[in-house]
């Protein structure tokens, strides 16, 4: 059984090398920009221009690389203020430049760089603001599927089992993005929490008993985190399916999360409704969670 999204080295190393490639380029315009402010005949404030909209994009570059590095999202905020700032700054620069070199004579260099800077500019912008949209929706584009009507159910007929679409604030996401067995998953947006559901085929499962396998989950959480604070399983039955559950409040990337699991076996399938959110929004983890462990129904006696 596997708790959450799972990601391999191979990838990981791939986009840490990406963060510090997109860094370094950004900071090879920045001082490209820096050594063209003391050239004798380039306008001052062409260079200056340029100077100010690429700190402001090594910055916001540099921050999100660290903030990966780190798991410190809190580090992006004041980035980006501090790099927008800069951009204006370099935009309205640049202008000034532009306006500058048509009463200049004799005519100075600069008019490209201050062309440039206004292009990369926009470019950031447009960054910025595609970022901006995708912030609010909360779900990446190759997340995404097609979604259920409210109030209907979701048939998982290779494991026997069937749940209910949690409603209208929750997305239904691809679920190998959360974790790569989970046969289904979901995503509230607003309050960022996930929720992944998971059918593990064990031969002979029905002879186990039900608190073996809750041990098993326990266990999972304390290898997610040594110090995870986690409560005592306690019954809860979903109809003719019995099941257990418990809460748990555990650090995973940074961040303070609570989790709510629950498990239950029913032939020679053991399944795990497991939901994570800000330690914040506990009662809402847990309120939301068993409203959808509530829905589960299997197929076939």
């Amino acid at each position: 059984m596997l708790i959450l999204a799972e990601a391999s080295p191979e990838v990981e190393l791939g986009t840490k090398i990406g963060y510090v490639t997109g860094s370094l380029f950004v900071l090879l315009l920045l001082g490209f920009a820096a050594r063209t402010f003391f050239q004798v005949d380039r306008n001052k404030k062409c260079a200056l221009s340029m100077i100010l909209v690429t700190a402001g994009w090594s910055v916001m570059s540099v921050t999100y690389a660290l903030s990966k590095f780190m798991d410190a999202a809190w580090m992006l905020v004041p980035a980006l203020c501090v790099a927008v700032l800069l951009a204006l700054a370099g935009s309205v620069t640049a202008i000034l430049g532009l306006v500058g070199l048509s009463d200049r004579v004799p005519r100075q260099a600069g008019g490209a760089q201050a062309v440039a800077t206004l292009a990369i500019s926009g470019l950031f912008f447009l960054l910025v603001t595609v970022g901006f949209v995708r912030g609010l929706r909360g779900v990446p584009d190759d997340w995404m599927m097609t979604q259920p009507q409210p109030g209907s159910r979701i048939s998982v007929v290779s494991k026997n089992f069937s749940i209910g679409f949690p409603g209208p604030d929750w997305i239904q996401v691809v679920p190998q993005k959360l974790n790569p067995r989970a046969e289904l998953a979901f995503v509230q947006p607003k309050k960022h929490m996930y929720v992944i559901i998971l059918a593990h085929p064990v031969p002979g499962a029905s002879g186990v008993a039900l608190q073996s396998f809750a041990e098993v989950a326990r266990k999972e959480m304390m290898q997610l985190d040594p110090a995870a604070v986690i409560d005592e399983t306690k019954a809860l039955n979903v109809g003719s399916c019995q099941g257990m559950a418990f809460n748990a409040d555990a650090r995973a990337k940074g961040q303070l999360l609570t989790y709510r699991e629950w498990v239950s076996v029913h032939g020679s399938v053991a399944y795990q409704v497991l939901s994570w959110g800000m330690k914040r929004d506990v009662d809402f983890v847990r309120r939301e969670t068993d409203a959808l462990v509530g829905t589960f129904e299997s197929l076939t006696p």
